[in-house]
């Protein structure tokens, strides 16, 4: 079980493993990093499955 200090249990039960995927992808984007570089941080070999993880990225290239 993982606990976060200061969250409610409802919040801690809302996120996955996917959760750290798509915040770890995001956070490369706004950091500056390109689309290239964040696929081989995330192992994705597809172009249009890293678009749904960043889809509703603060920064969203593809908006």
């Amino acid at each position: 079980m993982v606990t976060i200090r200061g969250a409610r249990q409802d919040q801690v039960a809302s996120f996955s493993g996917h959760s750290m995927r798509v915040g770890a992808a995001q956070d490369l984007l706004k950091r500056g990093f390109d689309t290239a570089a964040i696929m081989r941080a995330g192992g994705w070999k597809s172009v249009n499955v890293l678009a749904r993880y960043l889809e509703k990225a603060e920064h969203n290239i593809w908006a």
